[in-house]
């Protein structure tokens, strides 16, 4: 392990939050794009994008954000983000495992804390509330994770047999003064089928994983040493953080994968979970955001109900009409018609998982 800065025995070590911001929101078509993925949307009408809320939350914890994104959304984070955090620019997106090991390098280097330095990653996109809650939740897994050499993750009680979702097994109580109810980590699981999901819901021993870490820097490096040691040398060289020639050739030694499976779910032993009872959404599709707008009682939802066979049609108006695509399946009763200046989406509520395979082609003038 390379040594860090010096700190003065009277100091506790710092706490970062790093908002990860580089996904692509690809089951949010046609307003979601490769351009403009859904961080930088307001999707939920808020009068403010998803990354400015999740950092409003962050600001909560710490004086000290930072923003990882790829060099392709640079330009956005730096609008949307570069006032409020610092930037931290990955070569090309590559997934939260190189995003979360570049951040945790850099932090070694660069923060005067060095490798106690504790980092709170969150996913830029996510829903939350209330945020009192979050914040003492999260507060508690700050303490465990620097008070322990434990490698720490938040878990929100599952409140149906979501299958988009991966799951958490809860293990024997994890012993901490803090006023949560913590837990060792049995194992993970990503996407299980319906009826695993359905038994795990009802077992009351699974949480959802929500895509939110907590580590000591020194504590995670020290594990990604014994398990990606290849990985772990191809940072360590590095010297100059800014220059992206250097990082690209980690990025290639690194696995393309989210930081839980490439790393964590392989690392039970080295984990622990804080259960949560905020409510919480990944808004990963466009069903999603409807039982949000719903639960609110938006003004720009239309619930309207269908003769045949007791169907409904849910309808969000985000701006004027342009192309349409679709995704339905027969069988299906409940549909939701999305409406964006970027296009027309009608969807059911089997097929949302899969508008990320749908191409939308730009409207053709009529003049």
């Amino acid at each position: 392990m390379p040594k860090s800065k010096e700190r003065t025995a009277s100091e506790t070590p710092s706490v970062v939050v790093a908002i990860l911001a580089g996904g692509q929101g690809e089951r949010l078509k046609p307003l979601s794009t490769s351009q403009r993925p859904k961080q930088f949307l307001d999707l939920l009408m808020e009068g403010q994008t998803l990354i400015e809320s999740t950092i409003a939350r962050a600001r909560r914890l710490s004086s000290q954000v930072y923003t990882v994104v790829p060099r392709t959304l640079s330009t956005l984070a730096h609008q949307y983000a570069g006032s409020a955090t610092q930037v931290l620019t990955e070569p090309f997106p590559w997934n939260t495992c190189a995003a979360t090991i570049f951040c945790s390098w850099y932090l070694m280097h660069t923060h005067p804390a060095g490798e106690n330095c504790v980092v709170v990653f969150l996913p830029a996109d996510h829903w939350i509330e209330p945020i009192d809650e979050w914040v003492e939740t999260l507060r508690a897994a700050i303490a465990i994770a620097r008070e322990s050499s434990y490698i720490v993750t938040v878990g929100v009680v599952p409140t149906y047999p979501h299958t988009g979702y991966g799951y958490i097994q809860m293990g024997n109580f994890f012993p901490t003064a803090e006023p949560v109810h913590a837990y060792y980590v049995q194992r993970f699981v990503e996407k299980p089928p319906r009826h695993l999901a359905e038994t795990f819901v009802r077992s009351g021993e699974f949480l959802w994983n929500c895509g939110i870490f907590v580590w000591r820097v020194g504590v995670f490096l020290k594990v990604l040493q014994m398990f990606f040691p290849e990985v772990y040398s191809a940072f360590a060289t590095i010297e100059d953080w800014t220059n992206l020639a250097d990082l690209e050739r980690a990025y290639q030694v690194t696995p393309r994968l989210s930081i839980d499976h490439a790393l964590l779910e392989r690392i039970p032993e080295h984990l622990a979970v804080v259960r949560a009872d905020f409510q919480w959404s990944d808004l990963g599709d466009w069903f999603s955001i409807l039982q949000i707008l719903q639960q609110r009682q938006s003004e720009r939802i239309i619930s309207l109900p269908i003769a045949h066979e007791e169907c409904q049609l849910s309808v969000i108006q985000y701006s004027e009409l342009l192309p349409f695509a679709h995704a339905t399946s027969p069988e299906d009763k409940h549909f939701l018609l999305v409406i964006t200046d970027q296009g027309i989406l009608l969807v059911s509520a089997s097929q949302s998982q899969r508008v990320r395979q749908l191409q939308f082609q730009p409207a053709k003038s009529s003049n």
